[in-house]
């Protein structure tokens, strides 16, 4: 009896022993995958959303558990990625209305001399990011034409931006706008009056590329600055209508 009694406490010890160690291995075998899980989290949250979740070895909860985590990362980082370009998105349109309102606000002011083309080709330059740009007019005369307002550029020493002159020159000719990609990046926009081209607006960057934003950013403010050279035109058709009026009371008086 006393031999049977010895056996079986020898069994039992035994089986608590190895009782012991497979729940350390079970306990080891959950918590290491966990323990991966919870650092792929906190990287997450700490805004890492580039931090994927390596493949997870242990029990099929665990595992089913690590590839549903990799899917929430995943989408989370798309939706915050299509939130980044929905933001640039807006950003971009309020700046542009910005600019768009200031240069009406000035137009309103009725001074529609250079200095307002001056300030519409500013408008363009910030707005498109251009480092330099020119409005060229078309003058009276076959194949006139001359720069009223420029940005980043010297007219009294163009052979640095020769080749932006001549793109706006043809241009102006063409009435057909030109947009090149770089470096440097050419765009260039024809000021249309009546159907009739009256100049050109150029503008360069010379590392980048224009977007189609600042296309159609530079096209509204082409039309702007072709508006200012209309009304410019009205206005010196009505003082030389009024003078030579006045000249003929004149000689009529006399």
């Amino acid at each position: 009896m006393n031999s049977s009694l010895v056996t079986f406490s020898l069994i039992f010890a035994l089986s608590l022993v190895a009782g012991a160690m497979l729940a350390v291995l079970l306990s080891s075998a959950t918590s290491r995958p966990i323990g991966r899980l919870t650092e792929a989290a906190r990287g997450i949250a700490g805004g890492n959303l580039d931090l994927r979740v390596e493949q997870v070895e242990g029990p099929v909860e665990i595992e089913e558990m690590a590839r549903t985590f990799e899917e929430m990362r995943f989408a989370l980082k798309d939706h915050v990625q299509r939130l980044e370009t929905s933001y640039k998105e807006l950003d971009r349109k309020v700046r542009d209305l910005s600019i768009l309102y200031d240069v009406s606000e000035a137009m309103n002011e009725g001074d529609y001399s250079e200095g307002l083309l001056d300030r519409i080709l500013g408008a363009a330059t910030e707005g498109t990011r251009a480092r330099v740009g020119v409005i060229l007019l078309v003058g009276d005369g076959p194949g006139e034409q001359r720069p009223v307002a420029t940005r980043g550029m010297d007219l009294h020493d163009r052979n640095g931006q020769q080749q932006l002159l001549e793109l706006a020159a043809g241009v102006a000719a063409s009435g057909k706008s030109l947009s090149r990609q770089g470096p440097p990046a050419h765009l260039v926009v024809p000021l249309v009056v009546e159907s009739e081209v009256a100049g050109a607006m150029a503008l360069e960057v010379p590392g980048g590329q224009f977007a189609p934003e600042d296309v159609e950013l530079a096209e509204v403010l082409a039309s702007h600055a072709a508006r200012c050279v209309e009304r410019a035109q009205l206005y010196a058709a009505s003082i030389t209508d009024g003078l030579t009026e006045l000249h003929r009371g004149i000689l009529a008086f006399i």
